[in-house]
């Protein structure tokens, strides 16, 4: 199984974050290789808004750190979290093509 980390920052618009996260979740929905998972670590205070829609079908485990502890630390915490192989970081405003996962799972 591969696992895609997205990191999710509080900087900027909280509101904006969150519709952005919200897309990039609802993007991965459409991969065409379907063995992975998504742990999402909010870097600051709890919101999760994005869980209101666009997440439906995707594995997903969620962590907010409660306090901005930066991007490193966040990414320890979500590949702690991780079951998968191989690890994938992706940021809250990213997006990939539908068989980007399919390809990497092929290397």
């Amino acid at each position: 199984m591969k696992t895609l980390i997205v990191y999710a920052s509080q900087y900027g618009s909280t509101e904006k974050c969150a519709e952005l996260l919200a897309q990039t979740l609802a993007g991965l929905r459409h991969q065409t290789y379907k063995n992975f998972e998504v742990v999402v670590v909010e870097d600051g205070q709890p919101t999760a808004d994005f869980l209101q829609g666009g997440c439906e079908g995707l594995r997903l485990r969620y962590h907010a750190t409660g306090e901005h502890v930066g991007r490193s630390r966040a990414g320890n915490i979500a590949m702690e979290m991780a079951d998968g192989e191989f690890l994938n970081f992706l940021d809250d405003d990213a997006y990939f093509f539908a068989d980007h996962l399919e390809h990497m799972a092929g290397l």
